[in-house]
C-alpha cells in the first residue's frame, strides 16, 4: 500500500493501531478472536509484553535497564520498542538520559481499547464472568500478585471477598478457566473487603453507584423531553 509505506514508522504504528480499534469495534473481544487480532498488529513478543506490563495496570512505571532485567531482553530491543510505543503517544515518559520513566498515557484515545485487549488476551474478562456467574455474593474481585505489577508470569492470583461464597464452585471453575486461558489460576476467599494493591476487576458498591447514576440520568432526561 502506497500510502502506508509513505508513512513515518511512528505514523505507521498509531495508524495500525486505529485500525485495530476498529476491528475490536466490529467483532468485540471475544476470547478466539483476539490472540489472532493481536498477532496481527503485534509482531514483536517484546512490544507485546511491554503492553502487558504497562496496560493491564495504569499505575505500572518502569525504566530501561529495570524493564531489560525483568523481561531477561537486551537494553536495545527494549529502548527500540519503548521508543516506538512513546513515538506512537500509547506511553508517557518523564526524564532524561537514561533516567527516563515510561508509564500508560490514559488520555491517548486508543488506551481504553488497548487495556481491554490486553486484559482479554490475559484472560481476566473470561475470569471475571465465571466468578460472578454462579459464585455467590461477591463484593469484590482482585487481582494481586505478578499480573497486578503488568508481569506475565503464568499464574494469575485473584482475591475474592464476599460472604456466602460457593467454595464447590470455586473448586470446579479452576481447572475449566485454566483451559481456556491457558494460564494458572489461584483463588483466594475473605469476607473483608481488600484494601491493599491489586487491579480490582469488581467492585459491588462501585457498580450499584453507577447503575443508580444511570437510571438518575434517563430520568432526567425523559423529564426534559417531557417538559419541551
Amino acid at each position: 500500500m502506497a500510502f502506508f509505506s509513505q508513512l513515518s514508522k511512528y505514523q505507521r504504528f498509531f495508524y495500525t493501531g486505529v485500525r485495530f480499534s476498529k476491528l475490536m469495534s466490529t467483532f468485540g473481544t471475544h476470547k478466539f478472536l483476539v490472540p489472532l487480532m493481536l498477532d496481527s498488529i503485534i509482531t514483536s513478543k517484546t512490544r507485546l509484553r511491554l503492553l502487558i506490563k504497562f496496560f493491564i495496570n495504569v499505575g505500572t512505571h518502569g525504566h530501561l535497564r529495570g524493564l531489560a532485567e525483568e523481561l531477561g531482553e537486551s537494553t536495545n530491543s527494549i529502548r527500540k520498542e519503548l521508543n516506538n510505543l512513546a513515538g506512537a503517544g500509547y506511553l508517557n515518559r518523564l526524564g532524561e538520559g537514561n533516567k527516563i520513566d515510561y508509564s500508560a498515557n490514559p488520555t491517548h484515545p486508543l488506551f481504553k481499547t488497548l487495556q481491554s485487549i490486553v486484559r482479554t488476551h490475559i484472560g481476566l474478562d473470561t475470569i471475571l464472568t465465571s466468578v460472578l456467574e454462579r459464585m455467590g455474593h461477591v463484593d469484590q474481585l482482585v487481582v494481586v500478585g505478578d499480573y497486578a505489577s503488568g508481569i506475565d508470569s503464568g499464574t494469575i492470583e485473584m482475591i475474592i471477598v464476599g460472604n456466602d461464597i460457593n467454595q464447590q464452585y470455586v473448586e470446579q471453575l479452576i481447572p475449566k478457566v485454566q483451559s481456556l486461558i491457558e494460564r494458572k489460576v489461584s483463588f483466594r476467599l475473605q469476607a473483608a473487603a481488600w484494601i491493599g494493591k491489586g487491579i480490582v476487576l469488581y467492585n459491588k458498591i462501585e457498580n450499584e453507584l453507577d447503575d443508580i447514576v444511570k437510571v438518575s440520568s434517563r430520568v432526567l432526561d425523559k423529564e426534559e423531553v417531557m417538559e419541551k
